[in-house]
């Protein structure tokens, strides 16, 4: 076990910690952790003893320790740090603050800043600005740090920079409220996580993430009130994409709790970025725009878009899904090469979806169960297709779409395709959906091989066709071989003009007096006649549209 001090306490949610041991190192201590050991907050200035894992998990954003055992008294922890607490800096204080410690820990309590302009300088520990107020611009640019620099619950009236920071830890500012006209910016920033989260209060001018280059989390979480830029490059245009780990909007470190429900009144835009994995949770947004990104899973999980989504020019490797989404406008998917599966599974889309030059799996590419959209476009409808064979008496299947085991859920995707294909003009795909949609609710054996493979639902002119064909063929052999044979041209011919219902030639007056015949040219007439009934009809419907 080791003694470790809390040198940090959340007192306004009492969500996280921070803990610092003998040797200056910081560590940050979620309230989970605590309470499997019945403990609901630490005490600032107490020390500790603690056996535990540092941890980082960037599918849910978990940071800092994994307890493991936990006594309340610990031994005294004495570091080499330098402590403000309640002290106003300008510019110049601070600077020689930074220059008089610069081996030392920093660590600012509840202290006011007035403007705030340096740069260059180097940090070889930690950095703490612990519920402070920054009363002017705030900027320290272009820094480097051998670890991490914290602002847990800072409050920032007018504009925050680290522009071309580069750390060698991360940059917190879990719970830090920007008010007054300033933006945020990041801009150009190296470190190993960003964690702009658990309750921020955006800026009302910009948030600038451009530029920045994060090997693990960038994580994103509050009420935001102006757009979001996360560009690979601010001011130009660059085929070199940025990389980062992994994007979470709204991801929450406890699955079941709200501390990072993320709300954005204004567009959140991506561009140019390599990431591992984009997840977006719970969330409400104006508009999200992704675009020519590489990612291996790109994944929305049960939130609410104002106006649109588009994503545009990306590579996914694995999937990208899209559930329980509701967008108020349109859902667009533009030139994305989507190597395994799109799912847009118990989403909604208010307006238009649209699948432009998109590339999925060619088996069970596309999952749409319980997919709605008012309307539906795509100029690669091959993509619902997939690597279905060709087969005789039933069209291609949609190979492309996830099979579920439920055959409501199939019918109900075939019938949303039926429209969704009528609408575009798509007639041949509307059949193909028309016809799978009657024969995953037909109940019967027979029903599927009278009205699916015989009749063709009445959409599939080849099958009756075919069909016919095959009765003509069938009766032709039962002439043939009757008691009164005929030969066998005769035996076609008659089995061509029962079918029509229409006799010519002298040789027909000869089944007068072949009685075992006239029953089989009557009932043949008879099966000819609807047969014709249907091909007339169903060629008519394909006129008439």
């Amino acid at each position: 076990m080791e003694a470790l001090k809390c040198i940090y306490e959340d007192k306004v949610n009492h969500r996280f910690s921070l803990l610092m041991n003998s040797v200056g190192d910081i560590r940050f201590c979620y309230w989970t952790e605590l309470k499997k050991f019945s403990v609901t907050q630490l005490t600032q200035n107490h020390s500790y003893l603690m056996q535990f894992q540092d941890i980082t998990q960037p599918d849910n954003c978990f940071r800092g320790i994994r307890l493991s055992a936990l006594q309340v008294d610990g031994p005294a922890v004495t570091a080499n740090t330098a402590e403000f607490s309640g002290i106003k800096f300008t510019s110049q204080s601070l600077a020689a603050v930074f220059a008089s410690s610069s081996d030392k820990t920093l660590i600012f309590y509840q202290c006011e800043f007035e403007e705030i302009h340096l740069s260059g300088l180097h940090f070889e520990q930690d950095l703490l600005f612990c519920q402070c107020t920054f009363l002017d611009n705030f900027r320290l640019t272009s820094s480097t740090f051998s670890k991490s620099v914290w602002f847990p619950h800072c409050t920032f009236y007018k504009h925050f920079s680290l522009k071309a920071c580069h750390l060698v830890g991360s940059v917190h500012l879990e719970s830090a409220c920007f008010y007054g006209e300033g933006g945020l910016s990041l801009r150009g920033v190296y470190c190993r996580n960003i964690y702009l989260d658990l309750g921020v209060k955006g800026p009302s001018d910009m948030v600038w993430l451009n530029e920045v280059s994060v090997a693990g989390v960038l994580s994103i979480g509050g009420d935001f009130r102006s757009e979001i830029q996360l560009f690979n490059r601010q001011d130009e245009v660059s085929e070199i994409k940025m990389p980062v780990g992994y994007l979470c909007i709204g991801t929450e470190c406890y699955q079941n709790e709200k501390a990072n429900l993320t709300r954005s009144t204004a567009d959140i835009r991506v561009f140019g970025y390599e990431f591992e994995t984009v997840t977006i949770q719970s969330a409400e947004l104006n508009a999200l725009y992704l675009s020519d990104l590489t990612a291996k899973n790109v994944i929305v999980l049960s939130s609410h878009v104002q106006k649109d989504i588009e994503l545009k020019n990306m590579k996914v490797v694995q999937r990208v899904s899209l559930s329980e989404v509701m967008v108020a406008r349109n859902l667009k998917l533009e030139n994305c090469d989507i190597q395994s599966q799109l799912s847009l599974a118990n989403s909604s889309v208010s307006q238009c979806t649209y699948l432009e030059d998109l590339k999925t799996a060619k088996s069970e590419g596309i999952d749409l169960y319980r997919f709605i959209s008012a309307r539906f476009y795509t100029n690669v409808p091959e993509v619902f297709v997939g690597k279905a064979k060709f087969r005789f008496f039933s069209p291609r299947e949609f190979a492309g779409l996830v099979k579920h085991n439920s055959s409501k859920s199939m019918e109900e995707q075939y019938s949303n395709l039926k429209h969704w294909f009528h609408d575009t003009g798509k007639l041949a795909y509307e059949d193909m959906a028309f016809f799978h949609m009657r024969d995953v609710s037909a109940s019967g054996i027979l029903t599927k091989f009278f009205l699916g493979r015989v009749f063709g639902w009445g959409v599939r002119i080849s099958n009756i066709a075919l069909s016919s064909l095959i009765v003509i063929i069938l009766f032709a052999a039962l002439y043939f071989l009757s008691p009164n044979a005929l030969a066998v041209k005769e035996s076609f011919l008659l089995s061509i003009q029962s079918f029509s219902g229409a006799f010519f030639g002298s040789w027909a007056a000869s089944l007068d007096s072949k009685n075992d015949l006239l029953f089989l040219v009557a009932l043949q007439s008879y099966v000819g006649v609807f047969f014709i009934t249907t091909f007339v009809g169903a060629y008519i419907r394909k006129l008439l549209r």
